[in-house]
């Protein structure tokens, strides 16, 4: 049908939209781990060119990178994690058993920026606002916290401890604690208390995106390719009441027709074209107002490489001359060949959308992928070694000093001072290697 009336379409402008959706949940669940690809990637190929998957995980990563760092995050190589450091950290801890074999453990713990503490220390308002942050955070640990403590409580007999929920928290410098209550009865169980050291914490997804998520909306591509586009799903719309014309045109049967498109929308938003035809007998059949349209291009000649469409002065073996069809078929020809030419015509075939509108990007063909062709450079170098004369064994002795005093001439042979040299010479090397040796182990101990 392309092929047909490609050439008899009016002069109109469509607009057609064409839309490609993925889903927006898998694109942003799969986000977080082509992320850390991406980071391991770029830290341990440095200045290497990305292709590929690679590529797509390296875009994924520079896209979020600022965000992530500004939120104090940076990827770990050994740990394959991104983390934050904190200057300080906010722990509960607890003593279980009997005295006194009673044990002091730390339970969870969380990350608190000297920031916190320098506002806290300055007192009023800034104090209330960093009060405020903490308790919150305190809050969230008790709650975890509680569940496991309160059903210790009550296998040691305290049954009582069952109706008891975490109620209010307090924080200071040296941690603080909150309370567990039950109506008006309340009693401080949970303690915590604040470390000055080092303490890392590792990024998590739900953190993740609450980081990246508007960078990510603002530059999708290499998260949708790279997860995979999933739950892909494209779609073609043209506005509902486009009407499109054919012809007048000619078909095989020369009579003359005309052909409306109308295109519409169905209960779910798709696109829908209702084809009428109309007979034109005022027309003349073939003549300039309606033209003949042209045949469906021909097969693929037959395999004896004599087709019988094109005659020669011989008679076919059942004694009809080429220039009238056969009664029998061509013994030579493969009924499996029509069978194929058949199918070949239906792939062809895209959609009654994709006849009348070959070029719009929802019909266009995708290339086939190619595998990149790369060289690698090669460089030949000649490796001559030629053997090292800094430790000689033997040197040479300066001449004897020379001097005169008293109107005779002394020297000074420096010959036993070369000597002594040449004697301590070993032991000085072993010393310059010890020296050596003692500087490298703590090199690599430290970062081991």
């Amino acid at each position: 049908m392309k092929a047909r009336y490609e050439n008899y379409l009016s002069n109109q402008t469509i607009k057609a939209t064409a839309e490609a959706t993925v889903s927006r949940k898998a694109v942003l669940s799969g986000a977080f781990g082509l992320v850390k690809k991406g980071a391991q990637i770029a830290a341990s190929s440095r200045g290497n060119l990305y292709i590929g998957g690679a590529l797509l995980a390296y875009e994924a990563y520079q896209a979020v990178k600022s965000p992530i760092e500004s939120a104090g995050y940076k990827y770990d190589e050994k740990s394959e994690e991104f983390l934050k450091y904190w200057d300080n950290k906010l722990c509960i801890w607890d003593r279980r058993g009997d005295y006194p074999n009673e044990i002091y453990k730390e339970y969870e713990c969380t990350g608190v920026d000297s920031s916190i503490i320098r506002a806290y220390k300055l007192g009023g308002k800034s104090r209330s606002e960093a009060e405020f942050l903490m308790k919150s955070k305190m809050e969230a640990m008790a709650n975890n916290y509680w569940t496991d403590r309160r059903q210790y409580l009550v296998d040691r007999g305290n049954s009582e401890y069952l109706k008891y929920n975490v109620s209010e928290c307090i924080f200071s410098l040296n941690g603080g604690s909150c309370s567990v209550s039950n109506g008006s009865d309340s009693r401080s169980s949970i303690s915590f208390k604040l470390i000055e050291s080092t303490f890392p914490t590792v990024l998590d997804s739900q953190e993740f995106l609450k980081i990246a998520t508007p960078s990510i909306d603002s530059n999708p591509t290499p998260f949708v390719e790279g997860t995979g586009k999933p739950e892909y799903n494209e779609k073609v719309s043209v506005p509902a009441g486009t009407v499109v014309t054919i012809g007048p045109v000619t078909p095989e049967n020369g009579k003359p027709v005309q052909i409306t498109i109308t295109f519409g929308k169905d209960s779910n938003g798709n696109t829908t074209a209702e084809v009428a035809t109309t007979q034109r007998p005022d027309l003349t059949p073939g003549g300039s107002e309606a033209p003949n349209t042209k045949p469906d291009p021909d097969p693929a000649p037959n395999p004896d490489g004599n087709p019988d469409k094109k005659p020669d002065d011989k008679p076919d073996p059942d004694g009809n001359p080429d220039k009238r069809p056969d009664d029998k078929p061509d013994p030579n020809d493969d009924p499996s060949d029509k069978d194929k030419r058949k199918e070949d015509k239906k792939e062809e075939s895209k959609g009654l959308l994709c006849d009348f509108f070959p070029k719009i990007l929802a019909c266009d063909e995708q290339p086939e992928k190619e595998e990149p062709n790369l060289e690698i450079p090669e460089e030949h170098i000649d490796l001559n070694f030629t053997s090292d004369n800094t430790f000689s064994q033997f040197g040479q002795c300066p001449a004897p000093v020379t001097f005169q005093a008293l109107g005779a001439e002394y020297k000074i042979s420096l010959e036993p001072a070369c000597n002594l040299a040449a004697m301590i010479r070993p032991f000085i090397i072993a010393m310059a290697w010890l020296v050596a040796s003692f500087f490298v182990s703590r090199v690599v101990r430290n970062n081991a």
